[in-house]
């Protein structure tokens, strides 16, 4: 059971952020309800009860007093009990820095065998979902979806146990949320049919979650600022993850719904089982930028694919990159992609970069980046690893000890590129790297 409150996470509560339309509609309070917040008492009914009055009366504020409570009722095949606000305006949901805190001791059985999965309808639930709301805001709030105390039967795929999930609303403000030990993802930004439209993130942590950190699907013009994705897969306890097990993974379900205008900003990716972000869906997705953000990989991870990038005008500004075993994939296995790194610092005891493809109409660009080599053995392919006509390899430095250095055979490839113009190669002691740069074009 997870109930201690991060130092970080109330720090955050006395930050401004974005606000949303006042309100005349009634304030809603969970006590009023019966909830006890005592951590014992299943306050599930009312919490249930609480927000069918909200969305009777079309909006207004959920007033959750300081307390930790706890929902010990799950849906079932027949019956979904998520708690869905829905077709609400102006409604904001206030924490006050409370627990929500999903019972979690129990084992999930097969319930239905597919052709290629096994399926469980036993216990899930969807904490928070907003369903066609419009000028939203919630904020300071845990919420503790308690996956370490679950198992199940193996090879079980995953069930709606995510934490928050946004669908077809528009304006929205997350503020000041931790939202961990889910059974599948922390938090869901989508819809159906429309977009979720105008979110703004700030200050939100996922971790420990069993499929993802962050999933975005059918959503635009995002914001998501100082927040951390992290730990994703690692669960802490037997029930183990589900695949991806990502800290961001862009995932629109059809070829209609598409995802553009995602910005992050001050954002940490750090620890996750699975790559710490995948956009891997070039057809659906254009125009997603990191600035100021930080990815770091475990130093136990094995995983080589540490970003994936399969998008339109992916871009990353004066970010930083940890990865002691993974690197950068720029580009992915479909033709069309476009992805831009600048004033980045990437330390890789991988590739750094791993950037092989001849799709005609895919481009990178790689400037003033630093890119520094941190294996501990002598480098095993190429630092960096790059033959791709159609990226751009510009006023770079390339940092590789001198006591990595393979000797005589090339350290690094970056050949058949568009343009390799204005980079420096650096390395202690004697020893000079030898970086191939094949009919790399200069002009």
């Amino acid at each position: 059971m997870n109930v201690i409150l991060p130092i970080v996470f109330i720090l955050f509560t006395a930050c401004a952020s974005t606000p949303i339309k006042t309100t005349s509609q009634k304030v809603i309070n969970v006590k009023d309800f019966g909830a006890k917040g005592d951590g014992i008492t299943n306050d599930y009914l009312s919490f249930k009860n609480a927000v069918e009055a909200i969305n009777k009366q079309g909006g207004g504020k959920l007033e959750i007093p300081l307390g930790h409570y706890l929902l010990n009722t799950y849906s079932t095949g027949k019956e979904d009990k998520s708690l869905v606000f829905q077709n609400c305006k102006q409604l904001e949901i206030e924490g006050n820095n409370s627990i929500m805190e999903l019972k979690g001791d129990f084992h999930r059985k097969v319930t239905r065998t597919g052709a290629k999965h096994k399926f469980s309808t036993d216990r899930s639930l969807v904490p928070l979902l907003i369903q066609n709301c419009k000028d939203v805001r919630i904020s300071n709030l845990v919420i503790d979806g308690n996956v370490d105390q679950m198992s199940r039967d193996a090879s079980i795929v995953e069930a709606a146990g995510h934490l928050v999930m946004i669908r077809e609303s528009r304006n929205v403000v997350l503020y000041n949320l931790e939202l961990h030990h889910a059974m599948s993802d922390g938090l869901v930004l989508g819809g159906n049919n429309i977009p979720s439209m105008e979110i703004t993130i700030d200050r939100v942590i996922s971790r420990n979650n069993g499929r993802q950190a962050l999933t975005i699907g059918y959503a635009q013009d995002v914001m998501i600022k100082n927040s951390e994705f992290s730990y994703t897969g690692i669960t802490e306890g037997n029930y183990g993850h589900h695949a991806p097990a990502a800290g961001l993974d862009i995932e629109p379900n059809r070829e209609f719904q598409k995802v553009k205008n995602i910005t992050f900003e001050n954002c940490t990716f750090k620890n996750n089982m699975g790559s710490e972000a995948v956009i891997n869906h070039i057809s659906t997705t254009d125009g997603v930028v990191f600035k100021h953000c930080h990815f770091e990989s475990s130093p136990d991870s094995s995983r080589k694919w540490e970003i994936i990038v399969n998008a339109k005008n992916v871009n990353f500004h004066d970010c930083t990159f940890v990865f002691p075993n993974g690197s950068i994939y720029p580009t992915w296995h479909k033709d069309g992609s476009s992805a831009g790194f600048y004033n980045c610092y990437i330390k890789s005891g991988d590739a750094g970069i791993l950037a092989v493809s001849f799709n005609p109409n895919s481009t990178v660009i790689v400037d003033n980046c630093i890119l520094e080599y941190t294996g501990k053995e002598v480098i095993e392919r190429y630092f960096p690893y790059i033959r791709m006509p159609g990226l751009s390899f510009t006023n770079n430095v390339i940092k590789i000890p001198g006591d990595k250095i393979k000797g005589k055979r090339v350290d690094g490839l970056i050949e058949e590129v568009k343009l390799y113009k204005n980079n420096r190669i650096e390395s202690s002691g004697n020893n000079k790297p030898r970086i191939s740069t094949t009919n790399a074009k200069t002009k």
